[in-house]
């Protein structure tokens, strides 16, 4: 019977630190994947979360049978184990950072957001908590050199100036990127409420002397997100050369615009004639004139 426990034993930790593996890769390959990243890539992103949300349950399932074959879940026993009590509470808290991140960071990264700001700090920072919580459960899962000095305490400490260091360099180095993509409006499969051509012409505006908070105003659309626009039509060399002689096309091009706009000023004055024919008409004095 000893012998069946302590394979059984075996077996769910091998089962738990590949779980693990697996689960560690994902997240440091997604998280590295959306740095490198012009745009939010929406279907990648729901499928790697579901695979990482089935891997954290796999890791509880194997997890909580290895108490159960070496403690039982005894409350005693477990307080006596620091490095097991640190294990429990860092796993609790990255399973609520995981409901968070697909709650909140998913959908924001999946839409349009009016405070790309906002937004990007609320991503950056559920990024960074699950990052630094990841790595430190590998790390907490392999401290067995360190374990019988530190506390239970001790293991929270350490817990938390990881997690500090992690969320200040979010803000540093990854809040700015996250940001921009936000701002673009770039994420594929996103329901953009702002068409192609809608944005060729706010930075055809711009490019004629119109300011960004000017268009926001007028437009209805955040300045941030106008930037966002200008920042990738510079990436991708599509900002409008003035300089430059017209061609045939850009020509051709012209003179349709123009003529839709003596067209559209020929109706204007049409209407305007007659409103004032009926305005004259509809006039007490008229009507006194017309008896």
């Amino acid at each position: 019977m000893r012998l069946i426990n302590t394979v059984a034993l075996q077996f769910l930790l091998f089962a738990h630190t590949l779980t693990f593996a697996f689960a560690i890769v994902a997240v440091l390959r997604e998280d590295l994947a959306l740095l490198r990243a012009r745009r939010v890539d929406a279907a990648r992103l729901h499928v790697a979360g579901r695979f990482i949300m089935r891997l954290l349950v796999l890791l509880w399932i194997t997890g909580l049978a290895l108490i159960a074959l070496d403690v039982g879940f005894d409350l005693a026993a477990m307080a006596n184990k620091p490095k097991l009590a640190a294990k429990l509470t860092v796993v609790s808290l990255l399973t609520a950072n995981g409901l968070l991140l697909h709650w909140l960071a998913f959908p924001i990264l999946t839409k349009p957001q009016r405070f790309p700001h906002q937004a990007a700090t609320h991503c950056a920072a559920l990024g960074a908590i699950s990052s630094v919580t990841w790595l430190y459960a590998s790390f907490v899962g392999v401290a067995r050199l360190i374990a019988p000095a530190m506390s239970y305490t001790g293991f929270l400490a350490l817990y938390v100036v990881g997690l500090v260091a992690g969320l200040v360099v979010a803000m540093v180095f990854v809040r700015p990127h996250v940001e921009r993509l936000l701002a673009a409006g770039r994420g594929t499969g996103w329901d953009y409420p702002y068409s192609a051509q809608f944005r060729q012409q706010i930075i055809e505006l711009i490019a004629i002397g119109r300011t960004p908070s000017e268009l926001s105003k007028k437009f209805g659309c955040h300045e941030t997100i106008i930037l966002g626009w200008l920042r990738a039509a510079k990436t991708e060399g599509t900002t409008p050369n003035l300089s430059a002689p017209l061609g045939l096309r850009e020509r051709k091009k012209l003179v349709k615009l123009r003529q839709k706009l003596l067209q559209i000023q020929e109706k204007r004055n049409i209407f305007s004639t007659a409103k004032a024919f009926w305005q004259i008409r509809a006039s007490p004095r008229t009507r006194m004139s017309m008896r």
